[in-house]
């Protein structure tokens, strides 16, 4: 009443451990990397256009 591992079984766990690791290395981390600077971007665009913003609402003030 033992569990008996085959090959039918083993080989099937390896493939999915290469493949993960594959992806990893090579599609988790670039597309990581991607998203961290787009997200700085976006940050730092919306960081601009608030101060943007609020010399625009400065400016205005001023002129009245």
């Amino acid at each position: 009443m033992f569990l008996k591992l085959d090959w039918g079984i083993i080989w099937p766990i390896v493939n999915i451990v290469v493949f993960y690791l594959l992806l990893r290395k090579f599609l988790f981390g670039p597309v990581s990397e991607v998203m961290e600077k787009r997200k700085k971007m976006i940050s730092s665009d919306l960081d601009d256009f608030v101060f943007i913003q609020y010399l625009c609402t400065a400016k205005q003030c001023s002129d009245s």
